[in-house]
């Protein structure tokens, strides 16, 4: 098995296939730079390169996918930690001969579905930030970086391109907003978005979504409805 192959977009026009090997030496010579937009086969919209390469690594999970599962699941339950989770994915790949993965790369992969799976129980349980008790009082979102973003994307224009609105410097909307999961490279209303987890949300009260004018705070939030939980960033069977 190989990582799944990259395309990259110069100017207007498609060019590639080239093997991850090949992306990895090209970076490293400088020979394209990681903010230049690629793609795999499967991967939503085009991306900066090193996340492309984590999609492209992805593929690697088909092979073990009940393990990768699991240590997903755990890592978001807090109950194995990510270094361990990474070693647990090396065995296995290890034991299917696959010997060429970048298991840092798997980490984030498995890390991103462990957040994801937390997120999507809170969500369909109602807990926390998505608690019908808390809506009158904290009825919006604010969309926010925490640190350094691991990649490339500029969120503000991708925020404006899905129908997101800036208020104070700010991308806030009520937590129904459509906004929400229009912004998801995997389709749900919840963080993370993608594979980059340094980016995050936080409630906004009443008071202060009034002053920076959010429209139409006053109508009931109604939260949509979600699609089961699989796991991402592989294509589906």
């Amino acid at each position: 098995m190989n990582a799944a192959p990259i395309y990259l977009l110069r100017g207007d026009a498609t060019d590639g296939p080239y093997d991850y090997e090949d992306i990895e030496l090209m970076i490293g010579e400088k020979e394209i730079a990681p903010e230049m937009l690629s793609s795999v086969e499967g991967m939503p919209g085009w991306r900066s390169v090193p996340e492309t390469m984590v999609w492209s690594q992805a593929v690697f999970l088909k092979g073990i996918l009940d393990v990768a599962k699991d240590v997903s699941a755990r890592i978001g339950a807090n109950k194995l930690d990510l270094r361990y989770g990474r070693v647990e994915l090396k065995k296995a790949l290890m034991h299917k001969n696959v010997l060429t993965a970048n298991i840092d790369t798997l980490g984030t992969v498995a890390e991103t579905n462990g957040l994801l799976a937390r997120m999507h129980a809170q969500f369909l349980q109602r807990d926390q930030c998505w608690s019908p008790d808390v809506f009158d009082f904290f009825p919006a979102l604010e969309l926010l970086p925490f640190g350094p973003q691991k990649f490339p994307r500029d969120w503000l224009a991708v925020w404006q391109q899905a129908g997101g609105k800036i208020y104070g410097g700010k991308m806030v909307a009520r937590k129904d907003d459509p906004v929400w999961s229009a912004i998801s490279d995997f389709g749900f209303p919840f963080p993370p978005f993608s594979f980059d987890f340094n980016l995050w949300i936080e409630s906004v009260d009443i008071n202060a979504a009034e002053k920076l004018g959010v429209p139409d705070l006053s109508r009931k939030i109604s939260l949509p409805e979600i699609s089961p939980l699989r796991f991402v960033g592989i294509a589906p069977e």
